[in-house]
């Protein structure tokens, strides 16, 4: 249980991550 949710965390991290780089990439 505390695994999947440190894994749903992650990929939650890694999309804001990547969601802010490509706002990044269009300025």
């Amino acid at each position: 249980m505390r695994i999947a949710k440190l894994s749903i965390n992650f990929s939650m991290g890694i999309q804001r991550s990547l969601g802010t780089l490509m706002t990044l990439k269009k300025y």
